[in-house]
């Protein structure tokens, strides 16, 4: 009787033990399928069930210095402690960091613990290919780097819905530029 009380016992404390790991390595997918649930603006069940993952968010403008002057920039803050910290410049769009694609996309970042910086780079939203946006992407990593306080993620986002040639090579273009800004001689992903 002692032998089998203790087997059961034994199996229940490995059966805790494989849930327990189990739910540490299933716990980033988890994160991660939550996001695109609410990024592909998913409803029903899914959704709902998406949605205990989240956080609130608050935004604020704030300003970047850069060698040309101040730049304006909007921070998206998940309330609490953040997991990490992201850049995300808006694509050649006219309305540039209000463009609403890149809104509920920062929005959506900061509920899932990131804390979001969007520069708004004026050459982005005259559709302006200078090497002031290179200038401008490297400010505000250097910049957002500082006060996030470790590393940070790099990312120039384009909307591309029917663009040309150009426009897409040129979004290639912005996402290589950013990162190697974002590589030189600074600690980011």
């Amino acid at each position: 009787m002692r032998v089998m009380r203790g087997r059961r016992l034994t199996a229940g404390l490995f059966a805790i033990a494989v849930a327990f790991v189990a739910a540490l390595i299933a716990r980033p997918y988890v994160h991660g399928l939550s996001f695109v649930i609410r990024a592909a603006e998913m409803q029903g069940a899914a959704r709902r069930a998406a949605d205990f993952d989240t956080v609130r968010v608050s935004e604020r403008e704030v300003t970047i210095p850069t060698r040309r002057g101040p730049m304006r920039a909007r921070l998206y803050e998940p309330a609490g402690s953040h997991r990490r910290a992201a850049l995300l410049t808006s694509g050649l769009h006219a309305s540039g960091i209000d463009e609403p694609r890149l809104v509920r996309l920062a929005q959506q970042l900061a509920a899932s613990h990131i804390a979001v910086v969007t520069p708004d780079i004026p050459e982005l939203s005259r559709f302006e290919i200078a090497p002031a946006i290179t200038d401008a992407i490297e400010s505000a990593t250097r910049f957002w780097h500082a006060i996030a306080a470790g590393r940070i993620i790099v990312e120039a986002m384009s909307f591309i819905e029917s663009a040309s040639t150009d426009t897409r090579c040129a979004y290639i273009w912005l996402s290589t530029v950013a990162r190697d800004s974002a590589s030189r001689g600074l600690n980011t992903l």
